[in-house]
């Protein structure tokens, strides 16, 4: 028994290296060469799964190759690792595109219905594009969000000084993050009166967001994550019924958009619910490590504050204190370069581009259509050749 099992072992393993092979011999010669796994066939696979997207700066590693070629059975993943692809792929957008990207998000993070689908995969995508950065572009009504949000942010600080004791506050760093980011963003976004004051709404985004994985795959067998998303999906159908005046231009342009596209109006209350995932669950990482990388460093601290008082603070306890906002990235450049340092390190996102059509990237790397390009924050940030031997080292001086 023992033996036919160890020959069936054997003979799988032959068939997946064999398997493997096979695929490779269709490989183009002017692909990005093949990064081979340990295991074959779904060896990478189970990196990302173990390791995330911390699994390319894993990969990037090695190969001295500015883009490889990482593939899962009979699909390629294009790592590009350098920074100067990532212009050349971005003006290839025509036939590597993120647009089958956001129908997949309309579908598994808003629920859309299959016409809203096709809507998000049309030309309209330019429009609803243009509107975001209409609605996020400097000038007044960007200047009102960030008030909004800002008056928001401080009731939270003051919170944790008036419940301090002796001046001291302890707070679980990454829920306090998420509370006051998700309070201060919905502010700047919906208006003070926005529907996550409610902490049903708030509990109910979080789950939401810890369910994506297994949405993005259609494996929330208990249900469980559907359910936090309804509730959010209530929230916003209720809200848009009454939209308040101190609502956001971003939201009324992407509001504005989708309804000249047709799109159906409960349809766009669940993509206006999804527009919370970029909103919140974006900020709250690196809103956490910069807190942690600036708050573990005294002697940094200590700069940072005498910078910030000297720089961009006037006034006095008796007359009050006044923050210059501006001044926080014009003349306070240590702080600046605290948060650039953390976004360099701490920088988990890898951005994703579908290949529609063949295409001949930089006139020597062939993309074949049907395949994936992928620019991973991490080798990028710690490339050495850019950043020098310290690479790997938070150092904002």
């Amino acid at each position: 028994m023992l033996r036919e099992i160890l020959y069936s072992l054997a003979g799988l393993i032959l068939l997946a290296y064999g398997s493997e092979w096979v695929l490779s011999l269709f490989d183009d010669p002017r692909e990005p060469k093949r990064l081979q796994s340990k295991i074959p066939l779904f060896g990478h696979l189970l990196g990302m799964i173990q390791y995330s997207s911390g699994y390319h700066g894993i990969t990037s590693k090695q190969t001295d190759q500015e883009i490889y070629t990482v593939a899962i059975f009979n699909t390629k993943l294009y790592i590009a690792k350098t920074a100067r692809l990532i212009p050349v792929i971005q003006k290839a957008s025509k036939t590597v595109s993120f647009r089958p990207f956001m129908q997949t998000a309309s579908k598994l993070m808003g629920d859309a219905k299959p016409e809203t689908v096709e809507v998000f995969g049309s030309e309209w995508l330019e429009s609803f594009s243009h509107a975001h950065k209409n609605g996020l572009a400097p000038g007044r009504n960007l200047d009102k969000q960030n008030l909004r949000m800002g008056d928001r942010a401080l009731v939270d600080i003051d919170a944790l000084l008036a419940n301090g004791k002796d001046g001291v506050s302890k707070v679980f760093l990454l829920e306090w993050s998420k509370y006051a980011v998700v309070q201060a963003s919905a502010c700047g976004i919906f208006g003070v009166e926005h529907p996550f004051r409610d902490p049903k709404i708030d509990q109910a985004f979080w789950t939401w967001q810890s369910y994506l994985p297994l949405h993005m795959v259609n494996l929330d067998i208990t249900g469980k994550g559907y359910a936090a998303r309804e509730i959010v999906f209530d929230a916003i159908r209720k809200y848009n019924k009454s939209i308040p005046s101190d609502a956001s231009l971003v939201y009324t342009e992407r509001l504005r958009t989708m309804q000249e596209a047709g799109i159906d109006e409960d349809d766009i209350c669940k993509q206006q619910a999804a527009f919370g995932i970029a909103a919140f669950a974006n900020t709250v990482p690196i809103m956490y490590w910069a807190i942690y990388e600036l708050f573990s460093r005294p002697d940094l601290l200590e700069e940072v504050r005498k910078e910030l008082f000297e720089q961009a603070i006037s006034g006095t306890k008796e007359t009050g204190f006044k923050l210059e906002v501006a001044a926080l990235k014009t003349k306070c450049p240590l702080l600046l370069s605290v948060y650039q340092e953390t976004q360099r390190l701490r920088h988990v996102h890898a951005n994703i581009r579908k290949v529609t059509e063949d295409t001949l990237l930089d006139g020597k790397y062939l993309l074949k259509a049907g395949h994936f390009v992928m620019m991973p924050g991490q080798p990028v940030h710690t490339n050495k050749t850019t950043w020098g031997d310290s690479a790997d080292t938070f150092d904002p001086y």
